[in-house]
């Protein structure tokens, strides 16, 4: 191996759990304090493929996505939430301009270990499918904040440098 080589082996920093930022594309003056993004799997079926006696495999042209799933805190005004339940209550329409409006565009910026970005997941043509229940509960010794998780679907996603 060459000294380049070894020192790309050497020259890498771990991925830290906490070094995202959340950003949705319609709602940009809207604050999300994410909890957690469980970022989804992805996965191609496969094909069974006869020959003489053989059982064999080639893969299917089908890309499927788990779903995006978002913890946040719901604010005191409770906009965040409010603005993603009442998306989905508008989810009814008739024409493709209608249809085109309810997607959205989800971007998770991934940060360095300085907080700097290093990299934009983008979540094309996302839609929130559901919103998680809540509790109020006034016998907890902390009083933390309210968590909700938002599931959203989705086209495609990538990842872009920043």
């Amino acid at each position: 191996m060459d000294d380049k080589t070894l020192e790309c082996l050497h020259n890498f920093d771990d991925a830290l759990q906490t070094s995202f930022v959340f950003k949705m594309l319609s709602s940009p003056a809207l604050t999300y304090s994410v909890q957690s993004v469980t970022f989804p799997g992805i996965s191609v079926g496969e094909i069974p493929v006869h020959h003489k006696n053989y059982k064999g495999y080639v893969p299917d042209n089908v890309v499927q996505y788990d779903d995006l799933n978002i913890s946040f805190i719901i604010d005191e005004q409770f906009k965040n939430y409010t603005y993603l339940y009442n998306r989905m209550l508008t989810n009814k329409f008739a024409t493709q301009a209608e249809i085109e409006e309810v997607f959205d565009e989800i971007h998770v910026f991934r940060l360095d270990s300085n907080k700097k970005p290093i990299s934009d997941v983008v979540f094309s043509m996302a839609f929130c499918t559901n919103l998680s229940s809540f509790e109020y509960n006034s016998n907890v010794s902390d009083d933390d904040g309210i968590v909700c998780t938002a599931t959203f679907k989705y086209q495609t996603f990538t990842v872009q440098d920043v």
